[in-house]
């Protein structure tokens, strides 16, 4: 199965929810030192709009994925289901839509990314600790109906 998390930017949220999915974290509230140790986390110039990035295989053989929706998730979602239905592709793909967890702090601090990053570190990080039991719940709830 192919598992695929996305926010609006899949640098933030999906990377986390990707993490948290393969143990790569623990179930403590990371320091944002912590994070931008993730191979995606805050990195803008590798993770484009649309374009799924694999991330590792967890222990039951499952792909997972991520993705920066901007605002698009769905279309997204709609476009691989009809791919898969002309083509007959029997993959079966799960998309986790992580947009909802995100803030008008986030969304701030995004806005304000290429103007102050520390401010901007410091809004999207208080989205991320205020998030982050909620993404970490939708993990176990998406590991365990597998």
């Amino acid at each position: 199965m192919k598992i695929i998390y996305y926010d609006s930017t899949g640098r933030y949220l999906a990377v986390i929810a990707a993490a948290i999915h393969l143990n790569q974290l623990d179930n403590n509230v990371p320091e944002w030192e912590e994070l931008k140790e993730l191979i995606y986390f805050d990195v803008e110039e590798k993770i484009k709009p649309g374009k799924i990035i694999f991330i590792d295989r967890d222990q039951l053989g499952n792909d997972i994925y991520i993705l920066g929706s901007d605002g698009v998730g769905t279309v997204i979602e709609k476009t691989i289901a009809g791919i898969k239905r002309i083509f007959n592709i029997e993959s079966r793909a799960v998309f986790i839509d992580l947009t909802e967890y995100e803030n008008w702090s986030f969304k701030f601090g995004l806005m304000l990314k290429g103007f102050n990053s520390f401010l901007a570190n410091k809004l999207i990080y208080s989205n991320l600790v205020d998030s982050f039991l909620k993404i970490e719940q939708k993990v176990t709830e998406i590991k365990e109906a597998d």
